[in-house]
């Protein structure tokens, strides 16, 4: 049981993940000011770029909840761009866990050549888990989604609604950012030194459990389903059971503080992230979680 909950838990912690495989589009658009980059993002030139990114995590949370993993994770990620279309491939690493992948994704963007401020991104994510379960495997492993974005000098925007689908029906979720962007340090025309506070808030799906309470003088008609014991639905045995409820709302406000440095085509940043996790359900109640993320990436391109 433990094990297939973490399953579930490490599921729905790798959509959190994919969410950033388009990586290398921020990159680019934090580099507004270099036009030959800008070119490249808008399709106007025939360049391939390719981008390497490692992240490390100094724990695991699913939308800034503390579910008990207690460890860090890594994530690696390959990101390939040629015009207004990006393909990104990633897997995430629990080093405690065996094995120690547990996630891995494809993701395919298309961002429409649009002539405003306002960026549309379109995207499909396809995610696979290591699981001894297929079922837990399928449950969503498809990720359709649709992002709005506005990035200007010192400030930007975002919006993602991704609908997830599987066995179990289409589970949607909301992620909105907005962000402020100020240069500490330049030098050199290819380098400086980034600060970059950021308030996220994250919008989902979620599953509670509630016990049902024993009918007085309820008549026995058998097992039922789940047999009444507290694993199944209960509906059965009239002395209780379990039943689940699924509900949509806010599930997370999330505070980041990241320092970038930018040196030439390589980048590394620091994250310090403070999560303010809420439940639907309003008699659950979860503790802020804090934790430090490093990321450092390579971007190399080359002209068709």
């Amino acid at each position: 049981m433990l094990k297939k909950l973490i399953t579930i838990l490490l599921l729905l912690s790798s959509v959190v993940f994919a969410q950033d495989l388009d990586s290398l589009i921020s990159v680019l658009e934090s580099n507004k000011e270099n036009d030959e980059w800008m070119d490249i993002l808008s399709g106007k030139k025939n360049i391939h770029m390719l981008y390497f990114q490692l992240a490390y995590e100094s724990d695991s949370y699913f939308a800034g909840r503390d579910v008990g993993l207690d460890q860090p994770n890594i994530v690696a990620q390959l990101t390939y761009n040629y015009r207004q279309f990006t393909v990104a491939a990633a897997a995430i690493a629990y080093p405690l866990m065996y094995p120690p992948i547990q996630a891995k994704a494809i993701s395919v963007n298309y961002r429409l050549p649009l002539k405003f401020p306002l960026n549309i991104d379109i995207n499909y994510g396809r995610y696979f888990f290591s699981s001894d379960n297929d079922t837990l495997s399928s449950i969503y492993p498809n990720g359709f989604g649709l992002g709005l974005s506005h990035h200007a000098e010192f400030w930007g925007a975002s919006t993602d609604l991704a609908l997830l689908t599987g066995t179990q029906g289409v589970a949607p979720q909301i992620d909105a950012t907005i962000y402020g962007k100020f240069d500490l340090f330049d030098w050199n025309d290819k380098n400086k030194i980034t600060i970059k506070p950021e308030i996220g808030i994250y919008f989902g799906s979620e599953t509670s459990a509630y016990a049902r309470r024993p009918r007085p003088f309820a008549k026995d008609t058998g097992p039922g389903i789940g047999g009444g014991n507290g694993v199944g639905p209960g509906n059965g045995g009239g002395q209780g059971g379990v039943v689940y409820d699924t509900a949509f709302g806010l599930m997370n406000i999330a505070v980041n503080i990241n320092l970038l440095a930018t040196l030439g085509d390589f980048d590394i940043g620091v994250t310090l992230q403070n999560n303010r996790p809420r439940s639907v359900n309003t008699e659950i109640v979860y503790i802020p979680t804090t934790m430090i993320g490093v990321n450092a990436g390579y971007a190399f391109s080359f002209i068709k």
